[in-house]
């Protein structure tokens, strides 16, 4: 099983994950909150909130595949105990160089890449989810642990929640190594531990700046919710949203045909699933 950060940079022209710009890719995705991304947000606040989980709650929380989005991290950061901590799992060193240079300043609002993008975000997520997002930037400034790793390498029973945005179908053309990056992301849910996914639909790859393009799995609704099956996950312990807009202005790119989000809780322990 080859992982994300050993990719071979010639097969099918793909690009080296090292040439992953992800300035470009911010500016692509996350300039302004698209109409997809508020669905999605709504959705996991709205299920956190449902859930009933104290504010303060965990103490031990992973994001996989972070990349240059912090949106993720923001969501989850007031469920976060003070003492507790989210590891920004992240393979590529560019990526882990943006970050580090944000969340290394010791005022993490003074920050240019803030200001220009994720400040405003954080004034839509307050917006839309309500006053417990307030200053969730500098919580998580406060949480955040930048840790290189593959998603291919997560340890089991592990993460009290841990979530994975975009990545498990967005990092090889292969169906075989989407499930086996899915079942690594909830292997490494202690048991009762929750897990959220969000998934491009039918993706054709990416670009993440100029003249680069990265791989995808064309997995459809169907195939996701099987997928989930097959990591062991009870279809009574899991829900799917559809998440689709007919606007092309709409979209973040072309190449795509919807995404899809993913809650599930895990009730059984590692060792109990193959996963090989």
């Amino acid at each position: 099983m080859n992982h994300i950060n050993c990719l071979p940079i010639n097969i099918k022209g793909y690009t080296s994950w090292d040439k992953f710009d992800p300035c470009a890719y911010v500016c692509q995705n996350y300039q302004r909150m698209m109409p997809e991304d508020h669905q999605i947000i709504s959705i996991i606040s709205n299920e956190l909130r449902c859930m009933d989980i104290p504010l303060n709650h965990f103490n031990i929380v992973g994001d996989i595949g972070t990349g240059p989005n912090l949106y993720p991290g923001m969501l989850i950061a007031p469920y976060v105990s003070e003492t507790g901590h989210i590891e920004f799992i992240e393979p590529a060193l560019p990526n882990r160089n943006y970050l580090i240079k944000i969340f290394n300043n010791s005022s993490v609002y003074d920050h240019v890449l803030l200001k220009k993008n994720w400040c405003k975000y954080e004034s839509e997520i307050i917006g839309l989810c309500g006053n417990i997002y307030k200053n969730a930037l500098k919580r998580l400034h406060h949480l955040v642990k930048i840790k290189n790793g593959s998603i291919y390498d997560l340890p089991g029973n592990k993460y009290e929640f841990v979530s994975s945005y975009f990545v498990a179908e967005s990092i090889s053309d292969s169906y075989d190594q989407f499930l086996f990056a899915l079942k690594k992301i909830v292997n490494s849910a202690v048991k009762g531990g929750i897990i959220v996914t969000t998934h491009m639909l039918h993706s054709e790859g990416y670009q993440a700046g100029k003249n680069t393009k990265f791989p995808a799995v064309k997995i459809s609704l169907d195939q996701l919710e099987e997928s989930l099956i097959k990591t062991g996950l009870n279809q009574a312990n899991f829900k799917i949203w559809n998440i689709s807009t007919k606007e092309p202005a709409e979209k973040v790119r072309e190449g795509y045909q919807g995404m899809a989000v993913v809650l599930a809780v895990k009730q059984f322990s590692t060792d109990k699933i193959f996963v090989e």
